[in-house]
């Protein structure tokens, strides 16, 4: 009899639970029609585009950026220059550094578990 009850338990349980679920769900793509889109900005005679907020840097400011660190410290360890660049994702730092290695741009020397980074 025990048995049972903790069955039935466990069904309604996972019954209330997952409705829970489907009604956070619901409520999360109601939200999604309610977001604003942007819209462009209108060109006017008062507009200077060169005042508008910069977007983060893009994947050529980072190559320069990291040449610019490296630059400074030759040698650097890879693991050290992400502290330098708190903006940028590890993985997109790994895979600029990894391209510009590839193409020339710097050199990468194994170091434990790590790089040394030096220009060319």
């Amino acid at each position: 009899m025990g048995v049972v009850v903790l069955f039935v338990l466990l069904v309604v349980s996972l019954a209330v639970f997952s409705f829970l679920g489907l009604r956070k769900f619901e409520a999360l793509e109601s939200e999604k029609g309610r977001r604003p889109i942007a819209t462009p900005v209108e060109e006017s005679p008062g507009h200077h585009p060169e005042s508008e907020v910069k977007p983060p840097a893009t994947e050529l400011g980072l190559e320069e950026r990291i040449l610019e660190q490296v630059g400074k410290t030759p040698g650097i360890l890879q693991a050290d220059l992400y502290a330098l660049l708190p903006d940028q994702e590890r993985r997109i730092v790994q895979t600029t550094l990894r391209g510009m290695d590839k193409s020339g741009a710097m050199v990468r020397k194994k170091e434990k578990g790590t790089y040394q980074l030096f220009l060319k």
